[in-house]
């Protein structure tokens, strides 16, 4: 028997870029099932944001579960931030994933959200 589909509220404020990047992710913590601590996570980016990304995932990971993520945004650019779970679901068989990005000193991510807004800047023109 499948589960009912949750409904997603949708909260982010910000302007989204549509831009599909490879991310590999680190599960830093999850409380419902600790032996995924430590395990990586492959991420295929639909969507980023200063704030967020919207990514399918290989795992269907719980809400409130801590990624750290690499992002390759181009060659020799590489990001490394943190965030949590806000949403995940299933979409053409493959889990999708929201995660909201936390402001933490020891990652990337003022320049990752500088690095947004001069790109959704520079887009708005085109």
């Amino acid at each position: 028997m499948s589960e009912p589909e949750v409904k997603v509220e949708e909260k982010r404020s910000e302007q989204r870029h549509e831009k599909k990047l490879v991310v590999v992710g680190t599960i830093l913590q999850c409380d419902g099932d600790s032996t995924l601590v430590g395990c990586p996570v492959q991420c295929e980016t639909t969507n980023i944001s200063g704030h967020g990304l919207q990514f399918y995932s290989d795992l269907l990971l719980a809400r409130g579960t801590i990624l750290r993520v690499s992002i390759a945004y181009r060659p020799k650019e590489i990001f490394s931030v943190e965030g949590e779970v806000r949403w995940s679901k299933e979409e053409n068989g493959r889990p999708v994933i929201g995660l909201q990005l936390h402001d933490n000193e020891e990652t990337d991510f003022e320049n990752w959200r500088r690095l947004i807004e001069m790109e959704l800047e520079r887009t708005k023109g085109l």
